[in-house]
Protein backbone atom coordinates (compact mmCIF):
# COMPACT_ATOMS: atom_id res chain seq x y z
CA UNK A 1 0.00 0.00 0.00
CA UNK A 2 1.21 3.32 -0.63
CA UNK A 3 0.95 6.88 0.70
CA UNK A 4 -1.64 8.73 -1.05
CA UNK A 5 -2.08 12.00 0.54
CA UNK A 6 0.12 14.38 2.56
CA UNK A 7 -2.35 16.64 3.81
CA UNK A 8 -4.83 14.96 7.10
CA UNK A 9 -6.80 17.81 7.79
CA UNK A 10 -10.06 16.67 6.63
CA UNK A 11 -9.88 14.40 9.23
CA UNK A 12 -11.90 14.87 12.59
CA UNK A 13 -10.03 14.97 16.03
CA UNK A 14 -11.69 12.66 18.54
CA UNK A 15 -10.71 11.96 21.72
CA UNK A 16 -13.32 9.40 23.23
CA UNK A 17 -15.84 7.17 22.13
CA UNK A 18 -18.88 9.74 23.04
CA UNK A 19 -17.31 11.99 20.70
CA UNK A 20 -16.75 9.06 17.64
CA UNK A 21 -20.72 8.30 18.40
CA UNK A 22 -21.35 12.04 17.99
CA UNK A 23 -19.48 12.41 14.38
CA UNK A 24 -20.11 8.89 12.99
CA UNK A 25 -23.86 9.96 14.04
CA UNK A 26 -24.26 13.48 13.34
CA UNK A 27 -21.60 14.23 10.60
CA UNK A 28 -21.23 11.13 8.97
CA UNK A 29 -24.25 9.85 8.72
CA UNK A 30 -26.56 12.75 8.22
CA UNK A 31 -24.42 15.71 6.43
CA UNK A 32 -24.29 13.09 3.39
CA UNK A 33 -27.79 11.91 1.89
CA UNK A 34 -26.25 10.92 -1.46
CA UNK A 35 -24.52 7.94 0.42
CA UNK A 36 -27.24 5.69 1.05
CA UNK A 37 -24.91 2.89 -0.47
CA UNK A 38 -22.34 3.43 2.19
CA UNK A 39 -24.85 4.33 5.27
CA UNK A 40 -26.79 1.08 4.66
CA UNK A 41 -23.64 -0.83 5.03
CA UNK A 42 -22.12 1.11 8.23
CA UNK A 43 -19.43 2.52 6.24
CA UNK A 44 -19.05 5.97 6.32
CA UNK A 45 -16.01 7.97 3.95
CA UNK A 46 -14.18 10.47 5.81
CA UNK A 47 -13.83 13.49 3.36
CA UNK A 48 -15.70 12.78 0.60
CA UNK A 49 -16.58 16.27 0.07
CA UNK A 50 -12.76 16.75 -0.44
CA UNK A 51 -11.81 14.06 -2.51
CA UNK A 52 -14.07 13.80 -5.48
CA UNK A 53 -11.89 10.99 -7.05
CA UNK A 54 -11.68 7.20 -5.82
CA UNK A 55 -9.23 8.28 -3.18
CA UNK A 56 -11.95 9.69 -0.80
CA UNK A 57 -12.41 5.71 0.60
CA UNK A 58 -9.35 5.42 1.45
CA UNK A 59 -10.40 6.58 4.87
CA UNK A 60 -13.59 5.35 6.32
CA UNK A 61 -15.49 4.86 9.53
CA UNK A 62 -17.29 1.87 10.98
CA UNK A 63 -19.69 1.10 13.94
CA UNK A 64 -18.66 -2.20 15.28
CA UNK A 65 -20.16 -4.86 17.54
CA UNK A 66 -17.25 -6.66 20.39
CA UNK A 67 -17.53 -8.82 22.64
CA UNK A 68 -16.70 -6.12 24.95
CA UNK A 69 -19.49 -3.61 23.57
CA UNK A 70 -20.09 -1.08 20.58
CA UNK A 71 -17.12 0.12 19.13
CA UNK A 72 -16.55 2.86 16.52
CA UNK A 73 -13.29 2.57 14.40
CA UNK A 74 -11.21 4.74 11.72
CA UNK A 75 -9.92 2.12 9.17
CA UNK A 76 -7.27 2.64 6.41
CA UNK A 77 -7.59 0.70 2.63
CA UNK A 78 -10.08 -1.42 5.25
CA UNK A 79 -7.52 -1.59 8.24
CA UNK A 80 -8.59 -1.12 11.20
CA UNK A 81 -6.12 1.79 12.65
CA UNK A 82 -7.84 3.28 16.02
CA UNK A 83 -11.17 1.80 17.90
CA UNK A 84 -12.91 3.51 20.78
CA UNK A 85 -14.53 1.36 22.75
CA UNK A 86 -17.51 2.16 25.79
CA UNK A 87 -15.51 1.56 28.60
CA UNK A 88 -13.18 4.21 27.31
CA UNK A 89 -10.59 2.07 26.04
CA UNK A 90 -8.35 3.79 22.55
CA UNK A 91 -7.16 0.78 20.76
CA UNK A 92 -4.72 1.75 18.27
CA UNK A 93 -3.15 -0.91 15.36
CA UNK A 94 -0.71 -0.98 12.50
CA UNK A 95 -1.55 -4.64 11.29
CA UNK A 96 2.75 -5.25 11.12
CA UNK A 97 3.34 -2.70 8.75
CA UNK A 98 5.22 0.59 8.86
CA UNK A 99 3.61 3.44 6.99
CA UNK A 100 3.95 6.74 7.55
CA UNK A 101 0.04 7.67 6.44
CA UNK A 102 -0.64 4.94 9.27
CA UNK A 103 0.96 7.08 11.93
CA UNK A 104 -0.34 10.44 10.17
CA UNK A 105 -3.75 9.36 10.51
CA UNK A 106 -3.68 8.12 13.83
CA UNK A 107 -1.42 11.63 14.79
CA UNK A 108 -4.29 13.71 13.61
CA UNK A 109 -7.26 11.92 14.93
CA UNK A 110 -6.17 11.26 18.42
CA UNK A 111 -4.34 14.82 18.42
CA UNK A 112 -1.68 16.60 20.54
CA UNK A 113 1.91 16.88 21.28
CA UNK A 114 1.88 14.43 24.62
CA UNK A 115 1.23 11.25 22.01
CA UNK A 116 3.78 11.48 18.93
CA UNK A 117 4.00 8.67 16.57
CA UNK A 118 7.28 8.14 15.01
CA UNK A 119 7.66 5.58 12.34
CA UNK A 120 11.48 3.90 12.20
CA UNK A 121 13.40 0.65 10.61
CA UNK A 122 11.55 -1.46 12.52
CA UNK A 123 7.44 0.06 13.03
CA UNK A 124 5.95 2.78 14.76
CA UNK A 125 7.37 4.25 17.61
CA UNK A 126 4.37 5.50 20.16
CA UNK A 127 5.64 8.23 22.60
CA UNK A 128 3.80 9.79 25.45
CA UNK A 129 5.52 12.28 28.23
CA UNK A 130 8.55 10.24 29.70
CA UNK A 131 7.84 6.85 27.77
CA UNK A 132 8.20 4.84 24.39
CA UNK A 133 6.31 1.90 23.09
CA UNK A 134 6.76 0.17 19.61
CA UNK A 135 4.40 -1.86 17.26
CA UNK A 136 6.58 -3.73 14.70
CA UNK A 137 6.08 -3.70 11.36
CA UNK A 138 6.67 -7.85 11.32
CA UNK A 139 3.72 -10.04 10.23
CA UNK A 140 4.43 -12.61 13.50
CA UNK A 141 3.03 -8.82 15.60
CA UNK A 142 -0.25 -8.56 13.07
CA UNK A 143 -2.89 -8.93 16.01
CA UNK A 144 -0.74 -6.25 18.50
CA UNK A 145 -1.95 -3.17 19.53
CA UNK A 146 -1.81 -0.22 21.72
CA UNK A 147 -4.85 0.45 24.58
CA UNK A 148 -4.75 3.90 25.16
CA UNK A 149 -7.18 6.50 28.20
CA UNK A 150 -7.89 9.64 27.70
CA UNK A 151 -7.08 11.43 30.93
CA UNK A 152 -7.91 14.93 29.79
CA UNK A 153 -6.34 18.29 29.30
CA UNK A 154 -2.83 19.53 29.91
CA UNK A 155 -2.23 23.34 30.15
CA UNK A 156 0.77 23.89 28.21
CA UNK A 157 1.76 27.38 28.74
CA UNK A 158 -2.18 28.15 27.87
CA UNK A 159 -2.01 25.78 25.18
CA UNK A 160 -3.93 22.92 26.25
CA UNK A 161 -2.50 19.78 25.14
CA UNK A 162 -4.87 16.07 25.01
CA UNK A 163 -2.70 13.89 27.85
CA UNK A 164 -3.19 9.79 27.19
CA UNK A 165 -2.04 7.12 29.68
CA UNK A 166 -1.24 3.74 28.13
CA UNK A 167 -2.86 0.65 29.39
CA UNK A 168 -1.55 -2.04 27.80
CA UNK A 169 1.46 -2.49 24.79
CA UNK A 170 2.99 -5.38 22.90
CA UNK A 171 6.18 -6.62 24.80
CA UNK A 172 9.59 -5.62 23.03
CA UNK A 173 12.51 -7.01 23.10
CA UNK A 174 16.57 -5.64 22.72
CA UNK A 175 18.68 -8.54 20.94
CA UNK A 176 22.07 -8.67 21.53
CA UNK A 177 24.91 -10.63 19.71
CA UNK A 178 26.59 -13.20 21.23
CA UNK A 179 30.18 -12.95 20.72
CA UNK A 180 31.70 -15.96 21.12
CA UNK A 181 28.90 -17.78 19.06
CA UNK A 182 29.78 -15.13 16.02
CA UNK A 183 33.55 -15.98 16.29
CA UNK A 184 33.32 -19.50 16.40
CA UNK A 185 31.00 -18.89 13.10
CA UNK A 186 33.66 -16.44 11.49
CA UNK A 187 36.56 -18.98 12.26
CA UNK A 188 34.47 -21.84 10.67
CA UNK A 189 34.24 -19.65 7.29
CA UNK A 190 37.64 -18.51 7.65
CA UNK A 191 38.46 -20.53 4.66
CA UNK A 192 35.78 -19.01 2.34
CA UNK A 193 37.05 -15.25 3.74
CA UNK A 194 40.28 -16.34 2.80
CA UNK A 195 39.52 -17.30 -0.56
CA UNK A 196 37.49 -13.70 -1.19
CA UNK A 197 40.52 -11.60 0.25
CA UNK A 198 43.01 -13.77 -2.85
CA UNK A 199 40.16 -12.84 -5.52
CA UNK A 200 40.25 -9.07 -4.35
CA UNK A 201 44.04 -9.23 -4.96
CA UNK A 202 44.09 -10.23 -8.23
CA UNK A 203 40.76 -8.30 -9.63
CA UNK A 204 41.75 -5.00 -10.29
CA UNK A 205 38.20 -3.70 -11.26
CA UNK A 206 35.03 -5.50 -11.21
CA UNK A 207 32.93 -3.96 -14.20
CA UNK A 208 33.17 -5.83 -16.52
CA UNK A 209 32.80 -9.22 -14.37
CA UNK A 210 31.03 -11.89 -16.34
CA UNK A 211 28.88 -14.73 -15.05
CA UNK A 212 27.54 -11.98 -11.79
CA UNK A 213 24.05 -12.52 -10.60
CA UNK A 214 23.29 -11.70 -6.81
CA UNK A 215 22.49 -14.14 -4.00
CA UNK A 216 20.22 -14.55 -0.98
CA UNK A 217 21.28 -14.85 2.50
CA UNK A 218 19.99 -18.52 2.48
CA UNK A 219 21.71 -19.50 -0.75
CA UNK A 220 25.02 -17.60 -0.57
CA UNK A 221 26.14 -19.54 2.71
CA UNK A 222 24.49 -23.24 1.87
CA UNK A 223 27.06 -22.08 -1.26
CA UNK A 224 29.84 -21.40 1.11
CA UNK A 225 29.23 -24.81 3.29
CA UNK A 226 29.56 -26.60 -0.16
CA UNK A 227 33.26 -26.31 0.18
CA UNK A 228 32.93 -26.71 -4.07
CA UNK A 229 35.55 -23.49 -5.47
CA UNK A 230 33.36 -22.90 -8.47
CA UNK A 231 30.65 -21.53 -6.12
CA UNK A 232 33.11 -20.05 -3.93
CA UNK A 233 33.94 -17.72 -6.80
CA UNK A 234 30.35 -16.99 -7.77
CA UNK A 235 29.48 -16.36 -3.89
CA UNK A 236 32.73 -13.71 -3.62
CA UNK A 237 32.83 -12.25 -7.04
CA UNK A 238 28.95 -11.08 -5.71
CA UNK A 239 30.28 -10.06 -2.31
CA UNK A 240 33.25 -7.75 -3.96
CA UNK A 241 30.87 -6.16 -6.63
CA UNK A 242 28.07 -5.48 -4.72
CA UNK A 243 30.40 -3.66 -2.02
CA UNK A 244 33.09 -2.24 -4.16
CA UNK A 245 34.13 1.32 -4.06
CA UNK A 246 33.28 3.64 -7.17
CA UNK A 247 35.67 5.42 -8.57
CA UNK A 248 36.00 7.84 -11.62
CA UNK A 249 38.49 9.22 -13.96
CA UNK A 250 38.63 11.09 -17.17
CA UNK A 251 40.76 8.07 -18.57
CA UNK A 252 38.74 4.82 -17.60
CA UNK A 253 35.44 6.20 -16.67
CA UNK A 254 33.68 4.25 -13.88
CA UNK A 255 35.47 1.38 -12.20
CA UNK A 256 34.20 -0.87 -9.39
CA UNK A 257 37.83 -1.25 -7.13
CA UNK A 258 37.04 -4.30 -4.86
CA UNK A 259 36.74 -3.52 -0.70
CA UNK A 260 37.44 -6.67 0.65
CA UNK A 261 36.69 -5.87 4.06
CA UNK A 262 33.25 -4.53 3.04
CA UNK A 263 32.86 -7.58 1.44
CA UNK A 264 33.43 -9.51 4.63
CA UNK A 265 31.08 -7.40 6.38
CA UNK A 266 28.31 -7.98 3.79
CA UNK A 267 28.74 -11.83 3.85
CA UNK A 268 28.82 -11.65 7.91
CA UNK A 269 25.24 -9.51 7.57
CA UNK A 270 24.28 -13.28 5.36
CA UNK A 271 24.78 -15.20 8.44
CA UNK A 272 23.58 -13.52 11.43
CA UNK A 273 19.98 -13.73 9.29
CA UNK A 274 20.87 -17.74 8.10
CA UNK A 275 21.90 -17.89 12.06
CA UNK A 276 19.77 -15.53 13.84
CA UNK A 277 18.28 -18.12 16.99
CA UNK A 278 21.62 -18.92 17.81
CA UNK A 279 23.97 -15.94 17.30
CA UNK A 280 21.30 -13.31 19.34
CA UNK A 281 20.27 -13.40 22.75
CA UNK A 282 16.44 -11.61 23.49
CA UNK A 283 16.13 -9.28 26.63
CA UNK A 284 13.28 -8.06 27.03
CA UNK A 285 12.50 -4.41 27.53
CA UNK A 286 10.99 -2.32 30.69
CA UNK A 287 7.30 -1.45 29.79
CA UNK A 288 7.26 2.15 28.28
CA UNK A 289 11.61 1.89 27.73
CA UNK A 290 11.14 1.15 24.18
CA UNK A 291 14.66 1.94 22.42
CA UNK A 292 15.43 0.91 19.42
CA UNK A 293 17.68 -2.40 18.40
CA UNK A 294 19.85 -2.73 15.09
CA UNK A 295 19.71 -5.83 15.58
CA UNK A 296 16.07 -6.86 15.70
CA UNK A 297 16.21 -6.32 11.58
CA UNK A 298 17.75 -10.14 11.49
CA UNK A 299 15.44 -11.71 13.92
Amino acid sequence: MQAFFKDTSFLPMLESYEDAHHYYHERLMKSEPNLKIYRDKGIMPIGYRYYADRRRLNVTMSEVNHARGKAYTVDFHGLTLIEFHENGDIVIKNHGKKIVSIAEIIQKVLGGTRLQLWTDSHGIEVRVPNAAYHLPKTLSHYGESITLRFKGYVNNNRDYERDYEVIKCPKTYEYRLIRKEMNALRQKYKPFTDYMYGIAGIIDDLTQLKDYRSFGYKESTELIESEDVSEWYKVATWALKDSANREFSWDTGWTHKPNPKKAKALVETHLKYRYSDTLFKRIEQPKGKYKICSNTKFI
